[in-house]
């Protein structure tokens, strides 16, 4: 059984009526939006958080296949084509034939890309200093055993509309 709560907020001496599910929905918005607005903007020369993950997989262990990096970074085959095509046009990685299989692409980063990845690192140690200046540790465990809780109920429920 789900119960929904009823919350008031006054917001700007009007009282408006939520329940407890929508103001969750509009708080996790919000934190991905924020989090979003700090933290990519390919636009301004730097990269987006997908292909900051990627960049870092690759940095621990080189010579994925698409297929791979796909599974690893749980995203659709076509959106990991394009992210590799971006960072391939930028310099950032190359593919190369898999010596066994020459079907197969192995993709690596580039002298370019490693020096790049060190600015992504740069810039998440900063964000997550600015995370730990506001949460304690417990704060910190708390938080991320709800994502993990919600992230396994959206996938073991289908998670989508």
């Amino acid at each position: 059984m789900v119960m929904y709560l009823t919350i008031i907020r006054v917001e700007g001496g009007d009282l408006r009526m939520e329940n407890n599910q929508d103001v969750l929905l509009d708080k996790l918005y919000k934190l991905m939006r924020t989090i979003r607005r700090h933290t990519s903007g390919s636009s301004r020369g730097r990269h987006s958080h997908g292909e900051a993950r990627l960049l870092r997989i690759l940095e621990r262990n080189g010579g994925f296949s698409s297929r791979e990096l796909a599974a690893e970074l749980d995203i659709r085959p076509p959106s990991i084509s394009q992210m590799l095509d971006t960072l391939e046009r930028r310099g950032d990685i190359e593919r190369q034939r898999d010596p066994e299989d020459s079907r197969i692409h192995r993709i690596y980063l580039t002298e370019q890309g490693k020096e790049r990845i060190v600015r992504v690192s740069e810039r998440d140690n900063e964000i997550r200093e600015r995370l730990a200046e506001c949460l304690t540790e417990d704060e910190s465990q708390i938080f991320c055993d709800i994502c993990d809780k919600l992230n396994t109920h959206m996938a073991n429920t289908g998670g989508g509309v």
